[in-house]
């Protein structure tokens, strides 16, 4: 994904790094390790979060403005990532998570309470 000054990209050996596209550096200015390999990832429109999919069938919700300290991390009972392209979206607003589970429904979770909605 591409914020206004930054590269992000997602990796199979479990990080995520963010990229200054201004500078010429071959080295990310960040990373950020996570449980398996990054399947996705989403930013929201103020580019302030960063939703991140990985093959633990989890979702870490970052907050980019306060040096990447995860905001929330979610998951739980009945999700499961299936694939290495299992995708995820945050809402316009940033406050709702969906991720695509591999037995085909989509999961929502408020990013603010972590609390699951009901699976559609």
């Amino acid at each position: 994904v591409t914020a206004s000054q930054v590269i992000i990209s997602g990796h199979f050996d479990k990080k995520v790094r963010l990229w200054d596209n201004r500078s010429g550096s071959t080295e990310p200015m960040k990373d950020f390790v996570v449980g398996g390999k990054v399947t996705s990832l989403d930013l929201s429109r103020d580019e302030t979060k960063l939703a991140v999919c990985s093959r633990d069938d989890k979702i870490l919700v970052y907050d980019l403005r306060g040096g990447g300290t995860v905001l929330a991390t979610l998951g739980g009972e009945g999700y499961h990532v299936g694939c290495d392209w299992s995708r995820v979206c945050l809402s316009p607003s940033g406050d709702h998570v969906v991720g695509g589970g591999g037995e085909g429904g989509l999961h929502v979770w408020s990013v603010n309470t972590g609390h699951m909605e009901p699976v559609l």
